[in-house]
């Protein structure tokens, strides 16, 4: 048992107790924001941590979702109800890509991203399927100009892309995907 201390400000006091054997995953005073908590355990259902993957997506934190996700297609989890093999690999390589450019993406990287492309069934048609269509062809464009330092012409047919996948979708890519955009731009303005 911890005693009793102040703030030192207001003379407020708190008082720290946790019994033995007790996990505390965090202890926190004052939150201005947002704040997020995900609790993840062994005996956790694979739909839900892939759930706890999608929000951790959605807070910015892509290496999290990416390492999750990653563990769940390790153990054979390739879908539910809910989601669907498309979805799972299109917010895998969002995860992946998020908040990073080309040249910082590893070769675990691009190796975790061909098992996504590997995973993906375009036998499904969805609006996931559309959207992961979409990245794939950036990454290969993006490939091809590292390569060939040129533009790749087929840069130009993605803004079409790109304009024809969902709301959702588009929003997603702004959220997600800019450093990466911001240097196919770079590269074809080149």
């Amino acid at each position: 048992m911890a005693p009793e201390q102040s703030d030192g400000r207001t003379g407020n006091s708190y008082t720290n107790n946790a019994a033995q054997g007790s996990n505390v995953g965090a202890q926190i005073g004052f939150v201005r924001g947002s704040f997020y908590n995900f609790n993840v355990s062994d005996d956790t259902p694979a739909p839900e941590k892939y759930e706890i993957a999608l929000r951790y997506l959605q807070a910015s934190s892509g290496r999290h979702a990416s390492r999750l996700i990653k563990e769940l297609i390790d153990a054979r989890f390739t879908g539910s109800a809910d989601y669907s093999i498309n979805h799972i690999s299109y917010h895998w390589i969002l995860a992946i890509l998020s908040g990073r450019s080309f040249e910082q993406l590893s070769n675990d990287d691009f190796g975790d991203i061909q098992m996504a492309r590997a995973l993906a069934d375009p036998g499904l048609p969805s609006q996931w399927l559309n959207a992961f269509k979409v990245v794939c062809k950036l990454l290969d464009s993006m490939k091809w100009q590292e390569q060939t330092g040129q533009a790749d012409p087929v840069l130009d047919s993605l803004y079409g892309d790109y304009q024809a996948l969902s709301d959702e979708c588009r929003d997603q890519f702004r959220r997600h995907l800019d450093p990466l955009l911001a240097g196919a731009l770079a590269d074809s303005l080149d």
